[in-house]
């Protein structure tokens, strides 16, 4: 499946939800197991970052559970795209590269104090989760 209309997504997006909040590995399983047939990987992944971005706001036992639980590749997958978020969000606020951030060979970033108060002025708690696993803040000398 290339696309996925709305009332599928939605459909799709609430059982993925109902089956994150189990926290039972079978029953995930088993989830993944049927997706997988169903739906094409993009889908799949748009899918479960609405359900941890639903899961963020309401259940967050849940959404961490999830988060390091689901799939470890679809977890650094979402760790490198939150570094290159936070990367885009501190250049459009004016930080440069390499002075006021750098990424990490290990999926995190190294930040300057001025630069996470940028990054924790208007954040998801979805994102602050993931924010507070990768950010390492460089203190000043």
């Amino acid at each position: 499946m290339d696309n996925i209309n709305i009332a599928d997504f939605e459909l799709y997006l609430n059982w993925a939800v109902s089956i994150l909040k189990t926290q039972d590995p079978q029953v995930i399983q088993s989830f993944k197991e049927e997706a997988n047939l169903r739906l094409d990987r993009n889908s799949l992944n748009n899918i479960l970052v609405a359900a941890l971005h639903h899961l963020a706001d309401s259940d967050l036992d849940a959404f961490r559970w999830a988060l390091h639980n689901y799939d470890s590749e679809f977890y650094t997958e979402l760790r490198r795209r939150t570094v290159v978020a936070a990367a885009r969000q501190l250049i459009r606020q004016g930080c440069i590269p390499g002075q006021d951030f750098s990424s990490l060979p290990v999926g995190g970033l190294l930040v300057t104090p001025r630069a996470k108060e940028i990054l924790w002025k208007h954040t998801s708690p979805f994102s602050e989760y993931l924010l507070r696993e990768i950010l390492h803040t460089l203190q000043p000398a």
